[in-house]
Parts: C-alpha cells; sequence; structure tokens
C-alpha cells in the first residue's frame, strides 16, 4: 500500500495546489476546452473521409 500513496502523493499535492489557485485551475481547463474544440472540428472531418463522402 505505502507504494500507492508514494506514487499518488505529488497527483494530491497537485490537485490541492490547484485548488487554491483558482486562476492557475480556470486557464488549465480552458487550455483543455480550446484543445478538445480543435480535436472536435477534426473528427467529422476525418470521419467522412474515411466513408468516402468527401
Amino acid at each position: 500500500m505505502p507504494a500507492v500513496i508514494d506514487t499518488l502523493g505529488p497527483v494530491r499535492e497537485r490537485a490541492l495546489a490547484l485548488l487554491e489557485d483558482r486562476s492557475e485551475l480556470a486557464r488549465i481547463r480552458q487550455e483543455g476546452a480550446e484543445r478538445a474544440r480543435k480535436r472536435s472540428e477534426q473528427r467529422p472531418a476525418e470521419a467522412i473521409a474515411l466513408v468516402g463522402l468527401a
């Protein structure tokens, strides 16, 4: 069990730090949303090309 605690300790610390720094958390969320939006715009075009409609 200590290996799990040792492994996840830094993740927990980072999560707690982000909860204290709301502006950094908002920036990270915005960045992720932009990346997801870009990827989602590409997917329909890729699907259409794969099925031969374009």
